[in-house]
């Protein structure tokens, strides 16, 4: 989710949720920020995060494992460029594996 808050208050609201575990890309300012929540039963795995994107690998026992991309879409022109290159260089990395 798309936040404007600073991971320290987000906490409380994560534990009444029940979500035991959690990653965070702090706002700049009053802008931006990003939260990701997930229980004990799944297994996610960071592999990478900017400003607008979270990049992560997913495992769930009994249904396997995935890729999972998390992406915040800028409001601003420049901003959605930048995004949109990242994501193409996401896929170039891993056409190359």
């Amino acid at each position: 989710m798309k936040t404007k808050q600073r991971s320290s208050k987000l906490e409380k609201p994560r534990r009444r949720c029940l979500f035991t575990n959690c990653f965070y890309i702090e706002p700049e300012g009053k802008a931006g920020g990003l939260a990701l929540w997930w229980s004990d039963e799944v297994n996610v795995s960071i592999l990478s995060a900017s400003k607008t994107v979270i990049d992560s690998k997913i495992y769930v026992n009994g249904l396997g494992e995935w890729f999972c991309l998390f992406v915040y879409r800028c409001p601003s022109k420049e901003g959605r460029d930048v995004t949109w290159n990242l994501l193409a260089s996401l896929r170039d990395n891993d056409n190359d594996a």
